[in-house]
């Protein structure tokens, strides 16, 4: 790469802005060690809401000092950050070596055979558009042919999560059912609203339906995404540096794409589902790069769309109009007139938002706005907790993030930033706010982070070999890409062989519409035929079964399914769920018997029978068969002609 023309002005702004945010991301790290310190010696079982069964069950500890450092902690280092890296910088040495390619190791570098054979392995390691068009089609072919296939690990814990997702609040919709406060979920409405819509339109949908939901999703993310690529190789000259960021890309994205029905289909708020406005914010972001900078009509026109999806997804849809907003916002040099302009672009996503929120509650009679409303007001309430533990890779993704953040921005107030700039910060900014995810539970199956942070690694690599910090070149090259492999490795593990290796292909049973052990699907069938079969379940029941969904698929008028592990998990829920039965007086409750396969088996049994003895004083046992128990309302004689 030629740097000759490099004025001696911009090569200083390059220095001031690496060495500010090299000041500042070291900081960050110093408090991050401090803050992990502090929370791994202090959080405990603590007073949890939770009963104790869901406690061991999923590992909770008390959230209270994870959520309070959290906050504390990111307000504390933003401020101390500012403060202090703003008045180093300019005093610092060039802490990065930034400088022209002349004498010492860069000039032996720029003429040494290591150079050519590795930009020569970049021009031939690169993947032309149409075999990543050719590797998608065959994932997707692939992936089809699988798609009736089903893990036992799985299975049953399929139907529970794509219930307190969206399939509760979308039989509502669809049935004209009164919508209760439980059934609003911090996943917001736009799930929900989709399966509404593929009810409506194919009818009864089993657990294959809602796989083949999630599974599309996925598939619309990773093309999206790597349309966005594509744009960004076009806009800088299709670099031959461009091959160890498409590399990347498809490891992040083959988790995505995996043949088998994963963690990332089965549970939907693993899936592409639940971040639905990133793919809009990829597109938009990607045909912002075929436009050009200034175009008023995209800009007008993502920030309307990407409002639009606030109210149906709270949590991902705040995080990527943040992300377009400071895209947007960053078209030109900071000033007053640019502040009063991405003001106008929030003022129009708001208007968006409040307009899509009276259409949802003009069209379906019922507030659904309010789902945005409470997620807002109990932000952190219901915060995960799971156990702090040391994810090296991850963290480094973190810290690289913050810097690319502090570095775009700090050259954005002194120049207009280029749009692989702007990209880059952008992304950046969507990753450092999706780390909300991460604290409410650590996991390794968020995805999304590695989508949002290939990108800008791609960016600061260009941008270090363009100023001759060989340094910096092999820091980001070197850890980053690294970090993704072990990454996608890791998730690929987790969400596909540990799949594949318990799935039965000699000789399965259908279940759902999925193919699954037969000693699995028998059981789970015959559960669901007794209770068809039973007259109770057609005389205004209420079911308390761990699979709802498929209760529901049953199409039994007037029969309610309410799932009880996610439900019941505290004293309040508890209580609500009493206070349901006691409004809604049906005539019957079947309560689900034990059965070996049935997800988070011996914290459902628990639950049972804190709800039996709930409505002891209003309802009484009257039979029981092999997989049902039935409750019968004390206000109501027995019939003879109603069998068990």
């Amino acid at each position: 790469m030629k740097n000759d023309d490099l004025d001696h002005a911009t090569m200083a702004r390059e220095q001031q802005a690496g060495n500010f945010a090299f000041v500042a991301t070291a900081i960050v790290f110093v408090g991050s060690v401090i803050s992990y310190v502090y929370l791994k010696f202090t959080l405990g079982p603590g007073n949890l809401a939770l009963f104790p069964e869901h406690v061991s069950n999923f590992k909770i500890i008390d959230p209270t000092a994870q959520k309070s450092a959290y906050f504390v902690g990111v307000g504390f280092l933003v401020l101390f950050c500012l403060l202090s890296a703003t008045a180093i910088a300019s005093r610092f040495p060039d802490i990065l070596q930034l400088r022209r390619p002349h004498g010492g190791l860069l000039e032996r570098y720029y003429q040494s055979p290591a150079r050519n054979w590795l930009e020569d392995f970049f021009e031939k390691a690169r993947l032309p558009a149409w075999s990543i068009a050719i590797v998608l089609l065959i994932a997707i072919a692939v992936a089809y042919y699988f798609s009736e296939y089903a893990s036992p690990v799985l299975f049953p814990q399929g139907d529970p999560h794509i219930f307190y997702v969206g399939g509760e609040l979308a039989n509502a919709l669809v049935n004209n059912l009164s919508i209760t406060p439980d059934m609003m979920t911090a996943y917001g409405v736009g799930p929900a609203l989709i399966y509404a819509v593929a009810e409506t339109a194919l009818g009864s949908l089993s657990q294959y339906d809602f796989y083949m939901l999630a599974r599309v999703s996925n598939i619309l993310m990773v093309a999206s995404f790597f349309y966005l690529c594509a744009r960004v190789i076009r806009l800088e000259g299709n670099s031959r540096f461009s091959a160890p960021m498409m590399w990347a890309a498809v490891g992040v994205c083959a988790g995505l794409l995996g043949p088998f029905n994963s963690t990332l289909v089965t549970m939907p708020n693993l899936s592409a589902l639940r971040y639905l406005p990133f793919l809009g914010l990829f597109l938009f972001l990607a045909l912002s790069q075929k436009q050009g900078n200034g175009n008023l009509r995209l800009n007008v026109l993502g920030t309307a769309s990407l409002g639009a999806l606030l109210p149906l997804f709270p949590d991902s849809g705040t995080f990527a109009l943040l992300g377009w907003l400071l895209y947007v916002a960053t078209s030109q040099q900071a000033s007053l007139i640019q502040a009063m302009r991405s003001l106008g672009y929030l003022a129009l996503s708001l208007i968006s938002a409040v307009a899509v929120s009276a259409l949802l509650v003009w069209f379906t009679g019922h507030p659904l706005h309010l789902i945005f409303v409470e997620t807002v007001l109990r932000f952190g309430k219901n915060l995960g907790g799971a156990p702090i533990s040391v994810d090296t890779p991850f963290f480094v993704l973190v810290i690289f993030a913050v810097f690319t953040s502090l570095y775009i921005a700090y050259i954005g107030f002194r120049k207009n930033l280029d749009q692989i700039e702007r990209l880059s910060l952008s992304l950046s900014a969507c990753f450092l706010l999706s780390l909300m995810y991460y604290v409410n539970r650590p996991s390794s199956l968020y995805w999304i982070f590695g989508l949002l942070i290939v990108i800008p690694i791609h960016c600061m690599f260009l941008k270090a070999m363009r100023f001759g910090s060989f340094r910096a070149a092999q820091i980001c090259f070197i850890c980053c890409y690294v970090a993704i492999i072990d990454i996608s490795a890791g998730q690929w593990k987790i969400s596909h062989r540990s799949t594949s290796k318990h799935i039965d292909f000699s000789d399965p049973a259908y279940a759902s519409g999925l193919l699954v052990r037969k000693d699995i699907a028998q059981p789970y069938n015959e559960r669901l035929k007794d209770l068809s079969d039973m007259d109770y379940a057609h005389d205004g029941a209420t079911v308390f079964t761990t699979t709802p969904m498929a209760v529901l698929e049953l199409g039994i008028s007037d029969l309610k399914a309410r799932e009880i592990v996610f439900k019941t998990n505290t004293p309040s829920s508890l209580q609500e769920i009493l206070a349901h039965l006691g409004n809604e007086k049906p005539n019957s409750i079947l309560m689900e018997q034990d059965w070996s396969s049935a997800y988070a088996g011996p914290t459902a049994k628990i639950s049972k029978q804190r709800i039996s003895s709930g409505i002891s004083d209003r309802y009484s046992l009257v039979c029981e068969s092999k997989w049902w128990r039935v409750y019968r309302s004390k206000e109501l004689s027995l019939s003879a002609d109603i069998a068990c």
